[in-house]
């Protein structure tokens, strides 16, 4: 009877640290899923992080090379003459227009009179040969 208590005894410990192991392995299994989820969770997060921050990658590049652009436009700008210097070399450009169009009149005017001149020079000229051709 000893012997069976003893075996009995040896069987109800053995049963209780199985039990034991086993609750043991539930808790480690439900710690272990818990972490798999928190895991698979900061993944999807550092996922989303990663599509918003080629977002904003992304719109940093054009921003980026708008800048450039406006820059780049600014400095050919810069080197334009200011609106003052420009409008007074268009108002020097239109006096000169002005004073060689004055010129170019004069002168037509000039060229004018002396073809005029000319032409009753020659006329004059063959009043005079007929009037020396009457009087031979």
């Amino acid at each position: 009877r000893e012997d069976i208590l003893a075996d009995l005894e040896s069987f109800e410990f053995g049963v209780n640290k199985m039990e034991l192991w086993y609750h043991v392995n539930q808790r480690e299994q439900k710690f272990y899923e818990d972490l798999q989820d928190k895991i698979d969770q900061e993944i999807e997060e550092v996922g989303r992080d990663l599509d918003r921050l080629r977002t904003e990658l992304g719109q940093a590049r054009v921003q980026k090379s708008q800048k450039e652009d406006h820059e780049n436009f600014a400095k050919i700008i810069n080197q334009l003459p200011s609106r003052q210097e420009f409008e007074k070399k268009i108002a020097e450009t239109n006096e000169e227009i002005r004073e060689i169009e004055s010129e170019h009149d004069k002168l037509s005017e000039e060229i004018e009179r002396k073809a005029k001149k000319l032409q009753l020079l020659i006329h004059l000229v063959k009043d005079l040969q007929i009037e020396i051709g009457q009087d031979d």
